[in-house]
């Protein structure tokens, strides 16, 4: 990876299309860093993208009511296929299933790739000091998560990491997906920022 000393900490949230699932959960990472931790909002940029996208495509009318409804607009997201060069600028990369790691990784062997739902269960894990910089937070964050997965700590089942895709079901489904992500995403929020 590169070295990104002092700068903003970059998350890229990924998943298929980039129509549904990763824009929601960049909307939510956003309005969370914006609303939540306002003080701090330097100190992350997020980004999202897809290992299948129709660049250009906006998100899905779902998408952007399950949003809506949490005071969250991702109107103006355009949909984009994720790049090698987008792997390596970013600090952390999220996906919604495994097999979106694997193309992640396919292009970036290096990159830091995770689920989503295992990295929040990381932060909620945490045991130990909790570094003061936010970058030697993402560090012990990523060596956690590591560890839960390299040593079968984590918590839940196989398979039960993964987000749902919610493309073509009604308006409930992306709300239910839209609650899944928030809780991890607020606690990987929470852990980087303090």
């Amino acid at each position: 990876m590169i070295d990104k000393g002092s700068a903003p900490l970059k998350l890229l949230f990924v998943c298929t299309g980039n129509l549904c699932r990763s824009p929601m959960a960049a909307g939510t990472a956003r309005f969370l860093v914006d609303t939540v931790l306002p003080e701090r909002s330097g100190i992350v940029k997020v980004a999202s993208a897809g290992t299948a996208a129709l660049d250009g495509d906006p998100a899905t009318g779902g998408a952007q009511a399950a949003m809506r409804m949490r005071g969250v607009d991702i109107s103006s997201h355009r949909a984009r296929s994720v790049t090698e060069g987008m792997i390596a600028a970013s600090d952390l990369v999220l996906t919604m299933e495994e097999r979106q790691s694997s193309h992640v990784r396919s292009l970036e062997p290096s990159a830091d790739v995770f689920l989503l739902l295992e990295v929040g269960e990381a932060a909620r894990s945490f045991s130990g000091e909790v570094p003061d910089e936010p970058r030697e937070r993402l560090a012990a964050l990523v060596r956690t998560a590591r560890e839960l997965e390299l040593e079968g700590l984590l918590l839940q089942p196989d398979g039960s990491y993964e987000v749902s895709d919610p493309i073509g079901w009604p308006l409930q489904e992306y709300e239910r997906v839209a609650d899944t992500m928030a809780g991890p995403i607020r606690d990987i929020l929470t852990f980087l920022l303090g």
